[in-house]
């Protein structure tokens, strides 16, 4: 009699998990639908953040800008601080790819994405200057 009292325990926990773990995954979708109208709330979409996007816009956006033919992390900030449309566009970019127009941080992102494909640009180093890094967009091979 002592051998059944020991399997019957376990056994009852074991029967009870499918209804546990139906309240937890319920617990868990609820949260997840308050988080997205809480992001609703805030302005986004429910779509995913697409990186690859935002750097393609802002490469779009720098050459819209005049960011040519070659350019400092500095003049960038410089040129997304101007009041002209096009540099308002910019400004905007940069927020969206490096999330503050920082010229350390649009720097670190050039240098992160040299030499890759983003919708048909791509940015290249081409030299140290006092100033700093002097950077290049050209129209990537891979398209």
């Amino acid at each position: 009699m002592s051998a059944k009292l020991k399997f019957d325990a376990p056994l009852a926990l074991i029967l009870e998990l499918p209804d546990k773990l139906d309240a937890v995954l319920a617990g868990q979708t609820e949260i997840l639908g308050e988080l997205r109208l809480l992001g609703l709330a805030l302005g986004r979409s429910g779509k995913r953040y697409d990186r690859d996007a935002a750097i393609a816009k802002l490469l779009g956006a720098m050459v819209d800008a005049g960011a040519e033919p070659f350019f400092t992390a500095v003049e960038l900030a410089e040129l997304a601080a101007l009041t002209k449309p096009e540099c308002m566009v910019l400004r905007d970019a940069i927020i969206e790819a490096v999330r503050e127009v920082n010229p350390r941080k649009i720097g670190h992102l050039l240098r992160r994405i040299e030499g890759r494909d983003f919708g048909g640009r791509a940015v290249h180093r081409i030299k140290a200057e006092r100033s700093g890094l002097l950077w290049q967009i050209v129209a990537s091979s891979r398209v």
